[in-house]
Parts: C-alpha cells; sequence; structure tokens
C-alpha cells in the first residue's frame, strides 16, 4: 500500500517540477532505495534536479520547495539535490555505485552523462567489500 503512496508522490513530482522550471529543466532523477524498489514506509526520495543554471543555494532550495514541494502530498520526505550541468561531475561520490529512475531527460542529458559515469568508474572507481565497503580513486 505505501508504495503506491509513493508512486503517487513521484508522478505529481515529475508533473510538478517539468510544470514549475519549464525549459530551465535538463533533468530529473530518482536514485537511492526508490530507484532501487527497496524502499520502505520511512524511506525518502532522493531526487536530482540538473537545471540549465542555478542561483543560490538558499535561493534554489527555497523556490523548490515553495514552488514544487508545497503541491505534493505530506508524508513522504523529498530529499532533492540541484546541480547545473556545469556542476554535474562523474566525480560527485554520491553518484558511484547507484541506481537511476530518469523521469525526464532533455535531449538525453543524464542518459549520456550515466554512460561518462560508467566509464569513469570502469577506469578510476575500486570498490572494496572489506574490512569495511568504500571506494577508491585509481
Amino acid at each position: 500500500m505505501y508504495k503506491q503512496l509513493f508512486y503517487h508522490t513521484i508522478d505529481l513530482l515529475q508533473k510538478a517540477v517539468i510544470s514549475y522550471y519549464q525549459d530551465r529543466l535538463c533533468s530529473l532523477v530518482v536514485f537511492g532505495s526508490v530507484a532501487k524498489d527497496c524502499f520502505s514506509p520511512e524511506s525518502d526520495v532522493d531526487v536530482l534536479l540538473v537545471l540549465e543554471t542555478m542561483t543560490t543555494r538558499y535561493e534554489t532550495y527555497t523556490e523548490f520547495f515553495e514552488q514544487v514541494e508545497t503541491k505534493l502530498p505530506k508524508g513522504i520526505q523529498i530529499s532533492p539535490i540541484f546541480k547545473s550541468k556545469e556542476t554535474l561531475t562523474a566525480r560527485n561520490r554520491w553518484l558511484w555505485n547507484n541506481q537511476f529512475l530518469i523521469l525526464y531527460d532533455k535531449d538525453r542529458y543524464f542518459e549520456h552523462f550515466l554512460e561518462e559515469l560508467h566509464n569513469f568508474e570502469k577506469d578510476h572507481i575500486r570498490y572494496h567489500k572489506k574490512p569495511i565497503p568504500y571506494f577508491e580513486i585509481v
């Protein structure tokens, strides 16, 4: 039952983000436990918004809260990360070894970025499971 509420919220999120950001939006991507379909009722929805350009961090998050998040049902935490086309890089550690659910992708921008990310991970990242899991840049 809770999964239906999550998926409904994501659908409303997608519509609100596309409607509000319009041409400024490059990509809208869900990642983390929801993208892996292993979330619980206590999970949040990790979402990446790639914008053409951004204002200050404060203004960007305030704008999202006022124009998007207030239009969504209460009860599910949305955890947005904002990147501009200039600041999205394969060196962002939270992207490594992750899964993504692309909700919007103007000109296949994020799809192309995933190719770059995959190549970076293949060529420069080593994942070690022991003694504790960690990544190493080589």
